[in-house]
């Protein structure tokens, strides 16, 4: 089952977190998928004279080259320290980063993975790395053709829980609220969560119950107990 999840990280913790500090309005963008360490980034907000001041004095930065400008942003090649691209190695050992962009001080990328295990090892990793990860949203879930597949309504529930924190802890809605924002029960939430979580544990235990592999069987965010989800 393929996954794509989002995952968001802080600047500070990860790359041109000094840059950031000193420019908040600042947009970034990649400018195509992570092929190498050393993508092309689209930057909006300041000056030239500005970002490149910003740029000389981060830390995470070794070197800079300005490759095109338009009337509102302009395209740099980066190249990181060590640790950066240490964590870009991470994000790519087990999948493959769709997009990436930061604003407001924090880095989201969508990262396709093969399997739930796959995304929480990625996850996992950059935990162990020290960094503060958070997983987003879920999306483009593909299913393997034995029955157990997420409903729309199901896979909307989970993404908009998890947008809002209901896994989180403590949690940042409650089933209520989470009800309300869908314009369903109560009931209704929970059962959708039931059902989904079931289908979710079927796809990676089998109907055997039995374990594929010994890896996570999914990533962190959703891997709350079901009792858990109706306090």
């Amino acid at each position: 089952m393929t996954l794509v999840v989002e995952f968001r990280v802080p600047a500070h913790e990860t790359a041109l977190g000094a840059t950031f500090e000193r420019i908040p309005e600042l947009r970034c963008e990649m400018e195509q998928a992570i092929t190498d360490p050393i993508p092309g980034f689209w930057f909006q907000g300041p000056t030239r004279t500005a970002l490149e001041a910003t740029f000389d004095s981060d830390p995470t930065v070794e070197a800079y080259s300005r490759v095109v400008s338009d009337e509102h942003r302009s395209l740099y090649d980066l190249e990181f320290t060590d640790d950066v691209c240490e964590l870009v190695s991470i994000v790519l050992e087990d999948g493959v980063v769709l997009d990436l962009s930061a604003v407001r001080g924090t880095w989201s990328f969508h990262g396709r993975y093969p399997s739930h295990e796959s995304a929480s090892r990625t996850y996992d990793r950059l935990v162990e790395y020290g960094t503060a990860v958070d997983v987003a949203k879920l999306r483009g879930i593909e299913h393997s053709n034995d029955g157990h597949t997420l409903t729309e309504e199901q896979q909307k529930t989970l993404q908009t829980a998890i947008e809002h924190g209901f896994f989180e802890i403590p949690r940042g809605i409650t089933m209520e609220e989470l009800a309300a924002r869908l314009d369903i029960s109560h009931q209704a939430v929970s059962e959708r969560l039931r059902r989904a979580y079931k289908a979710m544990a079927t796809d990676q235990l089998g109907q055997n119950g039995k374990r594929d592999t010994d890896s996570a069987t999914s990533v962190r965010a959703v891997t709350t107990e079901v009792e858990a989800s109706d306090c």
